[in-house]
């Protein structure tokens, strides 16, 4: 898989290297009853590749009490100004696409306008994954869903972060 990257951006790569490392992970949802519920830890590996210009994530971690498998490749799409993450999961083989910014301090990125929302039942879901770091041994992943084109996101799973063993 290649993932479009203008040469020369690895200076803008080097502003996620918060992310790099080997992590343990511990998640939970939202359910149905909006109650927060723990998910069984998970790990994640982030590393760079290909000379430098991206990073890619491996990471087994449970969602709703069941397992996940992911890929994710991460670049900087320089002429649109964007960081560009595609994530393959190994349950439904979905290529998921987000694009996204650092918003006030917080990497955010979002499939709102990648073509890669999901439809389900006649209703849009659209996504938001948020990566706030803490300090250089932990991060949260907040994951947020909108059915509204965006007007209105709510929070659905969050995921720390520890810096595991190396």
């Amino acid at each position: 898989m290649i993932l479009y990257c203008n040469k020369g951006t690895s200076q803008d790569i080097a502003d996620l290297n918060f992310l790099l490392g080997n992590w343990t992970l511990s998640s939970r949802y939202l359910d149905s009853e909006a109650n927060w519920v723990s998910d069984p830890g998970g790990n994640a590996i982030f590393k760079k590749v290909l000379e430098g210009q991206g990073i890619q994530e491996d990471a087994d971690f449970y969602f709703q009490g069941t397992l996940y498998k992911t890929r994710t490749l991460i670049g900087v799409d320089k002429g649109r100004q964007t960081y560009r993450f595609a994530i393959l999961d190994h349950r439904y083989g979905y290529l998921d696409v987000h694009e996204g910014s650092f918003v006030d301090g917080a990497l955010e990125i979002s499939n709102m306008n990648t073509g890669t929302s999901f439809l389900v039942d006649n209703t849009e879901y659209i996504y938001k994954a948020r990566y706030k770091s803490n300090d250089a041994d932990s991060f949260v992943m907040s994951i947020l869903v909108s059915t509204d084109q965006g007007k209105n996101w709510n929070k659905i799973n969050e995921t720390v972060y520890s810096r595991a063993d190396e």
